[in-house]
């Protein structure tokens, strides 16, 4: 059921605001801009009005979203009596990374199998901040999502801490020529080859906060040749030769013209779990805990 044009109406009613609003469902403000335009010109009647700075409801607004509240309440309420039919819990689960799919990947055929759980799972991939807010309006269950610190979210728990490296193109260093001086961490590399091209992370992610932090500590402006979300896109930018890259440890591939190196000091980030306390009461997330733990050893 595509509820996204409703979703869409009560995050502006909510923010009071177009860019807010947008901030919070991670979408363009053009993008969110049209679809308020074209739900208004469908109705034939306006459903915001800007004053003082925001955007405050008409009467035909309060119409709107009090019935668009009505159907999401329907909406979940339906999904609800569907999950009880089936005598199978319904699990929305969030994830924020390649690594976290992986691991789930690992577990998922376990619950697949076993009859006496009955869970069915609903995974939703986003940044973490977007998961996050989704886990606080309750629209998501649980979240394995990436942090830049273990405690940064309340109530979760850690899983796994990954080293995030540098690397650097053969086209720009090789381990295989011989240079004046053989760098020993990221930083050096980045002294020793001045105005290296870079590939960074995606603005919202753990990855690219680590970025900015190591890059203001460093006292280094990069040249940024493109923003990207998929690390392993990343790297395969890097093979050949565009730029160079922080990439997270799991994503190495030594087959690649690619070296690496570490920051001094080392840069992690954080895979963290976070439920609603309501699940972490639910007799299927001992085992679901369990099972997590066992693939991340």
């Amino acid at each position: 059921m595509d509820t996204r044009q409703i979703e869409y109406m009560l995050a502006i009613s909510q923010e009071k605001s177009i860019t807010k609003a947008a901030q919070k469902l991670y979408i363009t403000q053009p993008t969110l801009s049209q679809a308020l335009l074209k739900l208004e010109q469908e109705l034939g009647q306006p459903l915001f009005i800007r004053q003082h700075n925001e955007m405050l409801l008409t009467p035909a607004g309060q119409d709107y979203i009090k019935t668009a509240e009505q159907i999401m309440w329907l909406k979940k309420m339906l999904y609800n009596r569907l999950q009880a039919n089936s005598g199978r819990l319904q699990i929305s689960l969030g994830v924020s990374s390649r690594w976290g799919l992986d691991l789930l990947s690992q577990i998922l055929p376990h619950f697949q199998n076993e009859d006496d759980h009955s869970v069915t799972f609903h995974v939703v991939d986003g940044l973490p901040l977007q998961l996050f807010n989704k886990l606080w309006d309750k629209s998501l269950d649980m979240a394995i999502i990436t942090a830049e610190q273990p405690n940064q979210y309340p109530e979760s728990r850690l899983l796994f801490q990954e080293e995030i490296v540098l690397a650097i193109p053969h086209t720009c260093y090789s381990p295989k020529k011989s240079h004046a001086q053989k760098p020993s961490n990221a930083a050096s590399i980045l002294s020793q080859f001045a105005k290296l091209p870079f590939i960074l992370a995606e603005k919202g992610t753990s990855l690219r906060t680590s970025e900015d932090d190591f890059f203001l500590s460093n006292g280094l402006v990069p040249e940024v040749v493109c923003e990207i979300g998929n690390m392993t896109g990343a790297l395969h930018l890097v093979s050949h030769g565009i730029g160079c890259s922080f990439i997270p440890d799991s994503r190495k591939d030594l087959n690649l013209p690619v070296s690496y190196f570490s920051a001094s000091p080392k840069m992690y980030r954080y895979h963290v779990l976070i439920a609603r306390r309501q699940i972490y009461e639910q007799p299927f997330f001992h085992d679901f805990w369990h099972q997590l733990n066992d693939a991340v050893k």
